[in-house]
């Protein structure tokens, strides 16, 4: 027997159960009905939206800084948008976009998952890239301590280290580290 046509005889027999007893399909397509109405509806979760904005330097070194040591890390500026759901608001996915400013100036961007400890403590880790004019690659993590001024204005402050291990800013085998100290402010819609 084919497998369409097994289907087809199945069908039947369906078709004629529900023929035979005509009160037992009434009733299933009554309580289906009467679950669908009676059902409360799910309440959307609701997309909460944050912009920052901030300035971070500090001390930058490396495998390629042989003999000098440690020197003041690069002038920062990150403009960001981050993101978390209203039902867990302590969970979010942040971006920004990353303009150093001083010694010469690069282009780049970062994505981070920030997990929030406290109401105004939170940890971050993620990918940060510079693009233009050399290229970057590595990792980020670092804490944000928020000091509320308004109800929807924070201002933030806190440490991040990055890690930068592929590029072509890079000698080949060398690895540069950063840690720095951010501040900005950080506003929700």
């Amino acid at each position: 027997m084919t497998p369409r046509r097994a289907l087809a005889q199945s069908g039947t027999l369906v078709l004629r159960s529900c023929a035979q007893t005509p009160l037992r399909a009434v009733a299933v397509a009554v309580a289906v009905c009467a679950l669908t109405v009676s059902s409360t509806p799910a309440s959307a979760q609701r997309l909460v939206l944050a912009a920052n904005a901030d300035a971070a330097s500090g001390l930058e070194g490396g495998t390629y800084l042989r003999g000098t040591g440690i020197r003041r890390a690069r002038t920062t500026l990150r403009l960001g948008l981050d993101g978390s759901v209203d039902e867990s608001p302590e969970n979010a996915i942040a971006a920004a976009l990353l303009v150093e400013l001083e010694p010469h100036a690069a282009l780049g961007a970062e994505v981070r998952v920030v997990r929030a400890l406290f109401t105004n403590l939170s940890v971050e880790a993620g990918g940060i890239a510079y693009l233009a004019p050399q290229t970057l690659l590595g990792a980020t993590a670092g804490f944000t301590y928020r000091v509320p001024l308004r109800a929807n204005l924070w201002l933030t402050i806190g440490p991040s280290i990055n890690g930068y291990f592929l590029g072509s800013d890079l000698p080949a085998g060398t690895v540069l580290w950063q840690a720095l100290v951010r501040g900005g402010l950080r506003v929700r819609f």
